[in-house]
């Protein structure tokens, strides 16, 4: 390879060609001066606080036709109120007010509720009620109704098709309608639907802001964190410093009442605000041309380039038909004009609600053990909380976790939970409680006295299951390693697994644990311990996710009435086993687990976590904040279809595994778990004028100040060399100095002031 030349590793040609096009169209991040009036004035503040509204959204008093719509706002992707749009609809006059008149007609409709009525940039925990329930609390709790509308809802007989879209070939580019109700006071991010929308409100107000999609770049839309098309900024406290270029940003809001239509074209951004209670609306989303959504697809993928995407959706809708020609049809309901659409479309429909009859999630049982006992299905891992341990645990059960699994390998952890579940105020006897023999304590009387140290540390005198961490232990100690608990016993190095075995059965006999079962055990080893143990064995707790599924374990647990419990469901285990300290989790960034959480408006781990347990395996996955502690507690109110289990175990290919339970990683295998399905992809440098090459990649230093030498080091040990790679920077002492540490000569440096130092 020349030294003009550089290797860039980063999968497929798709994704290079992506990685390389953001460098050069992403929004520059231009600093807002420290003494300037709009972040004085706005920074944190509300959305709107940078400048007033550009414009306001054009009004009419009467709903355009379908060929007068088209041409004046479909066509030319221009918002409209319509007001009073939807005043002569029966749900109009009929619900605000009338709840008894909604428990009577819809009553037994089950949809999804949000709990939580403000955007937290997170995935809301969701739950499936009835509307009889959901008007039971939805004024005194924090619940927002958002919920895809099915097929064959009865809510239909009391709404219409918008006379906008009364043609035949319109209707039939309905896509879906969601129902929206709280008792006000709700808003949500900044985003677009990726459908035309008309915004129908039934009661109450909202206050709608709308951006024209030009924004999309100073929206920061490619950096969104939670799903594409929605920006990563917080409507109520835009970040200034973080987002300066949203200070540019134009918009117009649009203000409904009761009966009026907001229809929002394809792609614009938008806010909602809604006040008054019942505050009731719906969307009705359709698909104006579905051939530009094709074209879009086919030149960048939206889920990853939001803002590129963004330009080839509008730049096709330019080139389509000015007008068109619509013949109306004969008077039809809307729920006629549903069941006559194409079969695509209903298969499509709305997420996949296709039947009107969305269930509740039904609770899901505890596991029975073999000991007699039951065990949740969901608990809380604390490996490697250490110091966090205590408020995590504290959190968790406040939340209504009820299983926590820990280990005697865990520092400061068995303390820091007797700590949090005596100030946790709830019931010893409601907790179950899992720990863990170190392989430093095999042997009889070793694991006898182990237990009792267990316990007082617990604070507890019994716990609900005792595992056997590891069939084996270390005869040397690791160097790097100041924990020996893995070492095998000094006084009894030959001490086994299976004299610990025989102590835990005496332990158990004498009431201080109700259930036995092992950890990190595969058949090999299971065989030999179901056919010694007097004491049945109730669970097997191994390593478990998409990619590890540990099928023969599993099978085995089924055959002998094993209960099967994973840990590291999450894909936290990969980088440890490929020793790549810059891997990304290869399970949180599957390409297929992100579309599944595109379509389904699931968080990944929630999905991953849904589909363990519904493949019968007991999750105990690791959070340290409450956030991640609660979101994964979601897994419970959701469900997933069978459709959805398929994809995922069709579309992830799991890896084999050993009789000793480790993975089978030859390159191909490792290549696919790390993303990486072809070989690396060469990337020229970019010529300059001057002749000299610069490379399509580089760290950048500003505000680094006195991290600058400890971060490029860490740079260049990640490969940001000389030769492969510029680093931009505003001083250039704290560089060279690490160019020389770094092995690197700075007299092979240029830096220009206030610009770059590239490698000449």
């Amino acid at each position: 390879m020349t030294r003009n030349s550089r290797t860039l590793v980063c999968g497929t040609p798709w994704r290079c060609l992506i990685i390389i096009f953001s460098l050069l169209v992403a929004p520059q991040r231009c600093d807002v001066a420290a003494d300037s009036q709009i972040l004085q004035k706005c920074h944190l503040k509300p959305f709107g606080c940078h400048k007033p509204p550009s414009e306001t959204v054009k009004v009419v008093n009467t709903v355009p036709d379908p060929e007068t719509f088209y041409r004046d706002y479909i066509q030319t992707s221009t918002p409209v109120l319509m007001k009073a749009g939807a005043a002569h609809w029966p749900a109009i006059q009929k619900w605000p007010g009338n709840e008894a008149y909604l428990v009577e007609e819809f009553g037994d409709e089950v949809l999804k509720v949000d709990y939580s009525k403000a955007w937290n940039n997170d995935f809301p925990k969701k739950k499936r009620m009835k509307i009889r329930d959901f008007l039971k609390i939805y004024r005194e709790e924090s619940v927002y109704l958002d919920s895809p509308v099915g097929l064959r809802s009865p809510f239909y007989k009391d709404m219409e098709l918008p006379a906008c879209l009364d043609c035949p070939d319109q209707a039939e580019k309905l896509t879906g309608f969601n129902m929206l109700y709280s008792s006000g006071n709700t808003s949500y991010v900044i985003h677009h639907d990726g459908q035309d929308n008309i915004l129908t409100l039934v009661s109450g107000r909202k206050s709608v802001v709308v951006i024209d999609p030009k924004f999309s770049n100073h929206l920061y839309v490619n950096d969104f964190t939670v799903l594409p098309g929605l920006a990563p900024l917080e409507p109520e406290k835009i970040d200034l410093v973080k987002f300066p270029l949203v200070a540019e940003v134009d918009y117009a809001i649009a203000e409904l009442e009761a009966g009026d239509m907001l229809y929002i074209p394809q792609m614009w951004f938008h806010t909602v605000k809604s006040k008054g209670d019942p505050n009731i609306a719906f969307s009705i989303w359709f698909t104006s041309f579905p051939q530009c959504d094709d074209r879009m697809e086919e030149e960048f993928d939206p889920d990853v380039m939001v803002v590129e995407s963004t330009a080839v959706y509008l730049q096709c809708v330019k080139e389509q038909p000015p007008e068109i020609s619509c013949k109306p049809g004969p008077p039809r309901s809307l729920s006629e004009i549903i069941e006559l659409l194409p079969q695509e479309t209903k298969e499509g429909w709305v997420q996949g609600y296709k039947s009107g009859d969305m269930k509740e999630v039904e609770p899901v049982p505890d596991k029975k053990m073999a000991s007699g006992y039951t065990i949740p299905v969901l608990g809380l891992g604390t490996a490697r909380m250490f110091q966090q341990t205590y408020e995590a645990v504290l959190i968790a059960l406040k939340s209504g976790y009820r299983m926590i699994d820990t280990a005697q390998s865990y520092k400061y952890s068995e303390e820091s939970i007797g700590r949090a579940i005596k100030d946790s105020g709830v019931p010893r006897e409601d907790i179950f409680l899992i720990t863990k023999l170190a392989p430093k304590f095999f042997g009889f009387s070793s694991t006898k006295k182990s237990v009792d140290v267990s316990l007082e540390k617990l604070g507890t005198d019994y716990v609900d299951l005792f595992l056997i961490h590891s069939p084996d232990c270390q005869e040397k100690a690791d160097d790097n390693d100041d924990d020996d608990s893995f070492r095998c016993p000094k006084d009894n190095p030959k001490a086994s697994w299976e004299e610990s075995w025989k102590a835990m059965e005496e332990l158990h006999k004498k009431g201080k644990i109700r259930s036995l079962g092992v950890s990190n055990f595969f058949p090999k080893h299971l065989k030999k311990l179901v056919s010694m143990a007097e004491v049945p064995v109730s669970l097997v707790q191994n390593w478990f996710d998409p990619i590890f599924r540990d099928e023969a374990t599993r099978e085995f647990c089924l055959q002998h009435g094993i209960v099967y419990q994973g840990f590291s469901t999450l894909g936290t285990q990969w980088s440890e086993i490929i020793d790549d300290r810059f891997m990304a989790n290869p399970i949180l960034v599957n390409p297929t687990l992100h579309s599944l959480s595109i379509s389904l408006d699931m968080s990944v781990p929630n999905i991953v976590l849904r589909w363990a347990i519904q493949k019968g395996v007991v999750v105990i996955p690791k959070a340290v904040t409450e956030k991640y502690i609660l979101n994964n507690l979601n897994v419970l109110d959701i469900d997933l279809s069978e459709e959805v289990m398929t994809t995922i175990d069709l579309s992830i290919t799991p890896v084999e595994i050993d009789e000793d339970g480790e993975p089978i990683l030859d390159d191909a295998a490792v290549n696919r778990i790390m993303g990486i399905e072809n070989p690396p992809i060469h990337i020229p440098d970019f010529r300059m004028p001057s002749g000299h090459t610069i490379p399509v990649f580089g760290l950048g230093t500003a505000g680094m100040m006195d991290k600058t030498y400890d971060l490029v080091l860490f740079a260049l040990d990640a490969g940001y060399r000389g030769g492969s790679r510029f680093i931009s920077c505003l001083q250039s002492r704290s560089v060279c100095g690490v160019l020389r540490d770094g092995g690197r000569s700075c007299q092979r440096l240029t830096c220009h002031r206030r610009t770059s130092c590239v490698e000449i």
